[in-house]
């Protein structure tokens, strides 16, 4: 089995999609051929879906290390591994099921109150049947909170001009934004409640894909790393070389392993492409040149955004959750790649190319996307981290924020143009 961070859908889509809502019962059926079937007859409202919960991770059969591609029919379990998230994830359970498509959700009639119409953005997610016959959407944004429309959802809202003294607008906002903005705070509560008993529509034609994430953090051969003997290139590095840590100062690498990718792996599976932080584009001149790291390694932040956020200043963020912001990108240049990995006895931060990044986290995720060989190395050195303790979360270095904290942090910094090192001493 491979666990992975949830990546996107489809190549258009780009986000992580990290909520599950239950569809109605009726609304969703299969026909002979196990294909999805909508059911036009009856009138079905938003507020008769079920809560939408939070997940952390698929978990699907398949080759471990690279990314796998999930099609219709095929087995899947939406993974709840964070015990600590009850207020956006109040069932705190595992969903196994079969993977049945792309799927688009709508409302049939636009709103209309005082002249303002208000269009709910079609939604687009994903068509689950859980093993217990319930039908679920799953969507980058919750779809139903406490019973309610979910403040999240976008909005399309149309502003009749008055001529010739100003013209028509249109506005995107967020449901919940509504009564912040003076043209449409007379309108809110009453698109809160035709929200709530909107007629939804779904488009579920059993087709698209999953392309599952390589969950484990890596840097790039050639990335040069803080040691007692000066930078060295990461794929230079054995087990017993002493690494400079942000922490604990000087520590031995206790574990070190590598994988290289093709160009034909790439090809299949763009999602496990390096991740390129352009020189600078973290603040404070780092990196110092450009860094390349696999998706899912996390990068230091240290800033008053974080402050604000999550309370503490130094956080440890995936680089694919930092792609909003300029000079972070996929690179999609490269027809190879080789990505390596090390570890200490802890959790550390280490510098790599002069930027603070972590080294390898021991977590389920990790774990379950080294390959058997390096799995049992890996247990040999820690027999903590057999199998029968793979879903232990052994302590960060600093708080790991999760896919949707580390976007919503990345795109405020992004709107205030505010350096991600903006407190590096």
């Amino acid at each position: 089995m491979l666990l992975g961070r949830l990546h996107s859908f489809t190549p258009a889509r780009g986000s992580t999609m990290p909520y599950y809502t239950a569809l109605p019962t009726g609304f969703i059926t299969l026909d002979v051929d196990g294909d999805p079937v909508v059911d036009t007859n009856t009138n079905y409202l938003l507020n008769t879906f079920g809560n939408s919960d939070e997940f952390d991770d698929y978990d699907v059969p398949g080759d471990q290390g690279t990314g796998v591609t999930v099609n219709q029919g095929d087995p899947l379990t939406l993974v709840d591994s964070d015990g600590t998230d009850g207020g956006t994830d109040p069932s705190q359970a595992n969903v196994p099921g079969t993977y049945l498509g792309d799927v688009v959700l709508a409302n049939l009639n636009p709103i209309v109150l005082a002249g303002i119409t208000v269009t709910l953005d079609p939604v687009q997610g994903d068509l689950i049947q859980g093993d217990n016959g319930v039908f679920y959407m799953v969507t980058d944004e919750p779809l139903v909170q406490n019973g309610i429309a979910s403040p999240q959802l976008g909005l399309t809202v149309r502003i009749p001009g008055v001529p010739p003294l100003t013209p028509p607008q249109t506005l995107n906002l967020d449901l919940g934004a509504l009564s912040g903005n003076p043209l449409t705070a007379g309108i809110a509560a009453g698109v809160q409640t035709a929200l709530n008993t909107a007629i939804i529509t779904l488009d579920a034609d059993g087709t698209g894909t999953i392309t599952v994430d390589d969950a484990l953090p890596c840097f790039t051969a050639g990335t040069m790393i803080a040691t007692a003997d000066g930078p060295r290139a990461v794929d230079e590095l054995k087990a017993g070389d002493m690494v400079v840590t942000k922490d604990r100062g000087l520590q031995p690498i206790r574990w070190i392993g590598s994988r290289k990718l093709t160009t034909r792996m790439l090809a299949a599976n763009p999602g496990i492409r390096p991740i390129r932080i352009a020189a600078g584009a973290l603040g404070h001149g780092k990196p110092e040149r450009e860094l390349l790291v696999s998706p899912q390694h996390r990068i230091l932040v240290n800033s008053k955004i974080a402050i604000n956020m999550f309370g503490t200043s130094e956080v440890l963020v995936a680089a694919k959750q930092l792609l909003s912001l300029d000079g972070v990108d996929y690179a999609t240049d490269l027809q190879e790649v080789e990505y390596v990995h090390f570890m200490f006895d802890t959790h550390e931060v280490v510098v790599s190319n002069g930027a603070e990044s972590e080294s390898l986290y021991a977590g389920p995720q990790a774990l379950k996307s080294l390959d058997t060989n390096a799995l049992r190395e890996l247990v040999a050195i820690f027999p903590e981290l057999g199998q029968h303790t793979l879903q232990r979360r052994p302590a960060g270095a600093r708080r790991l924020l999760t896919g949707r904290e580390g976007r919503k942090l990345a795109q405020r910094h992004a709107t205030k143009k505010r350096e991600l090192l903006e407190l590096q001493p």
